[in-house]
């Protein structure tokens, strides 16, 4: 299983689903499969089946540890289901705000990054309700730079200014520097948006761990697009 497979199976207990498929090649026992338009290596078959390059077939998938062939296909000519396109989510933040560490003081509508300064985005309790029970197969947030940086991302726990600003343990993410003064999603960590879903994590951080200073306007709109299929 690749990388990307192994952290969706992270995201939740192992599922266990009956998907159709087709042999794309069998070389010294390794058998590749075509799915929804990616492949599947290594999948394993029962002694009763005999794979042949072309077949359909019949498979049993466990997140984290697998594909088995079941059999051909009795549906001759039929084509594996394709995968369903799937609309992004996209969540605008509650508030803005910038933290001085020094201070101890927010000040609202400004995103300041610097060593004694944290810009932090807010969502609602509730805003991602849509999303829950749902695997995310791309997570993104919108970030327009105005001065400085490069960007550095964490997440927080805070749920507003009238506490202190609690980052989270998770280590910051250091993406490509946004152009300055244009709108740019980012990529962020899947592992951030299941957070995000649960409420585990209340907001988005831009910190400076390595001496960064810069300065951001609006953004922080969250997009997360549903995985469309589970392998």
């Amino acid at each position: 299983m690749s990388l990307y497979l192994t952290q969706l199976a992270a995201l939740k207990g192992p599922g266990l689903e009956w998907i159709q498929a087709r042999v794309f090649s069998v070389t010294s026992g390794d058998i590749t499969l075509t799915y929804t338009g990616g492949q599947i290596r290594f999948a394993a078959c029962l002694n009763s089946y005999t794979p042949v390059v072309g077949d359909y077939v019949h498979c049993l998938s466990m997140e984290g540890q697998g594909v088995l062939i079941l059999g051909k296909s009795n549906a001759s000519g039929t084509t594996p289901p394709a995968a369903t396109p799937q609309t992004p989510v996209v969540i605008s933040p509650s508030s803005t705000a910038s933290y001085d560490t020094i201070r101890d003081t927010w000040t609202s509508g400004s995103l300041v990054q610097g060593a004694g300064s944290v810009g932090a985005w807010f969502y609602a309790p509730t805003a991602f309700s849509a999303l829950a029970g749902k695997d995310i197969q791309l997570a993104e947030l919108e970030v327009i730079r105005s001065t400085g940086g490069p960007l550095e991302l964490s997440t927080h726990l805070s749920t507003g200014i009238a506490t202190a600003l609690t980052l989270t343990e998770d280590p910051p993410v250091l993406p490509v520097n946004p152009v300055a003064g244009v709108a740019t999603w980012v990529p962020i960590p899947l592992g951030w948006a299941a957070s995000l879903v649960s409420g585990t994590i209340k907001g988005i951080a831009i910190t400076a761990s390595y001496g960064q200073t810069g300065t951001y306007i609006g953004g922080g709109r969250v997009r997360l697009t549903p995985l469309s299929v589970t392998i």
